[in-house]
């Protein structure tokens, strides 16, 4: 399988008084596998917020144990639940080019952030046709069934 330009990209928010020595540990086997250093990484701890943008030469597509393994590592970190995502700018799959993975605690957490990705990523194709305060009335529903 051929190399892909690709980018792992995301802002999460950790935990209180998770330092950057844990966040590098986190990312410590991705900049190894990529043969990269994690200091001259784009990832910077604003506050509480994790943002990164690294640039990698990967498999791209919809599967990357890379990324498997970097949420597990950025679960205990994370504060609830998030998401980053791998581009792939070298793919001919249109809808391969990017592919979310969810951080979370636990399997819970990993699913609600599944969850408000989800809701997300249908708000603007959603909302224009019934409207804003119906849109946040069917997330609202949403999240609830979850909880049922």
């Amino acid at each position: 399988m051929s190399s892909h330009d690709c980018r792992v990209t995301g802002s999460i928010t950790l935990k209180n008084g998770v330092t950057m020595v844990q966040v590098a540990e986190a990312f410590a086997p991705l900049c190894a596998c990529f043969g990269r250093v994690f200091a001259e990484q784009e990832i910077e701890l604003e506050g509480r917020t994790l943002h990164f943008s690294i640039d990698i030469w990967g498999n791209g597509g919809y599967t990357s144990p890379e990324m498997d393994e970097l949420s597990e590592r950025l679960g205990p970190l994370v504060d609830g639940n998030g998401w980053f995502r791998l581009l792939d700018f070298d793919t001919g799959d249109t809808d391969a080019g990017e592919t979310p993975y969810f951080v979370g605690i636990d399997a819970g957490a990993v699913e609600a952030a599944r969850l408000r990705y989800g809701i997300e990523q249908m708000q603007p194709w959603v909302a224009p046709v019934i409207g804003q305060k119906q849109f946040e009335g069917l997330a609202a529903t949403i999240l609830e069934m979850r909880n049922r």
